[in-house]
């Protein structure tokens, strides 16, 4: 009887396996909800579009060009002749970059981690405690998880506006020891450009004009 129960309740639920929708009943819905108006508030795009790979490929080439050459330029002005400051604005805004792609793909393993895991632990307790086989929807993600997935690894590209600050202190410091005659400036315009452009790639990444990290 408690079979043929759970069998009833299982063919009322929407069957398109496309959308995931079976997975999804009301209250998981609504946390979903709940988690996405949650990541709107933080700044995530109710609409998440993954750009076309020439896109985001332009979006990347356009970074690595204009990191160098803005550090470049700051140099030449506060501190014009130095080698050191010309190295540390070369080197700042690159750094940033890499940095924060680095932190963002250490970020979205650490998400897809715990994600998967759940359904690990699941079909581990059914082996070894209930003695029952695991299915398939016991062990992958449902629609909720892969969605919360998505979107906590499109805020994790909040690293580039991290570490664009963390850079810009330092990198400030060492441009205002390379310009003498212009400490406070050389910290200020070096520490601006890195919180912006790593502010900037924070942008491009949650519009999805930067591609994700992949693993």
């Amino acid at each position: 009887m408690a079979r043929g129960a759970q069998a009833g309740q299982m063919n009322q639920e929407p069957v398109d396996r496309e959308t995931g929708e079976a997975s999804i009943t009301p209250d998981a819905r609504a946390a979903l909800e709940k988690r996405l108006e949650a990541a709107r508030a933080r700044g995530l795009p109710e609409n998440f579009t993954i750009r076309p790979a020439r896109v985001q490929a332009a979006a990347v080439i356009a970074a690595v060009l204009v990191g160098p050459v803005a550090g470049w330029a700051i140099a030449k002005w506060v501190a014009p002749g130095s080698g050191f400051a010309s190295f540390i604005g070369f080197m700042a805004l690159p750094l940033v970059l890499g940095a924060g792609y680095a932190v963002w793909r250490a970020a979205v393993v650490s998400i897809l981690f715990r994600t998967v895991s759940r359904g690990l632990l699941r079909a581990l307790y059914s082996l070894l405690v209930k003695r029952t086989r695991p299915t398939p929807e016991d062990v992958l993600p449902n629609a909720e998880r892969i969605a919360a997935f998505l979107h906590e690894s499109i805020r994790a590209a909040g690293s580039f506006a991290r570490v664009g600050l963390i850079m810009g202190v330092a990198a400030g410091l060492l441009m205002a020891i390379a310009a003498p005659g212009a400490r406070v400036l050389a910290f200020v315009l070096t520490f601006a450009a890195c919180a912006l452009y790593g502010r900037g790639l924070t942008h491009l990444a949650r519009e999805g004009y930067l591609p994700m990290p992949d693993e």
